[in-house]
């Protein structure tokens, strides 16, 4: 069973380091981001996707920007086997399907 969820997992994903020692491991893990190119990806993903919103209950000034510090990888297995099953349903119901009008 180990080899066939390590086969579904990203590459990357270290399945020794997800079970740990524990007999009830949870299959999550965190891993630091280090890649500069990845860090500069969320940072223009924040930029482009920041908008200031002044709302009653805010009576500080609001910050016109924000600087990504680290950048954190979620390895859940569980998630990530629910997303790959969606994914499939998504897939087989968008091959019969007729494209939008343009």
């Amino acid at each position: 069973a180990g080899l066939r969820i390590q086969e579904s997992l990203p590459a990357g994903w270290n399945l020794e380091k997800l079970l740990g020692d524990s007999a009830h491991a949870n299959m999550y893990g965190l891993r630091p981001v280090s890649d500069d190119s990845k860090i500069a990806l969320f940072q223009e993903l924040l930029t482009l996707t920041y908008r200031q919103r002044i709302t009653r209950d805010r009576k500080e000034k609001l910050a016109s920007s924000f600087e990504v510090s680290r950048v954190v990888e979620v390895q859940n297995a569980d998630t990530y086997q629910k997303y790959l099953k969606r994914r499939q349903v998504v897939t087989e119901s968008c091959r019969g399907a007729s494209p939008p009008d343009a």
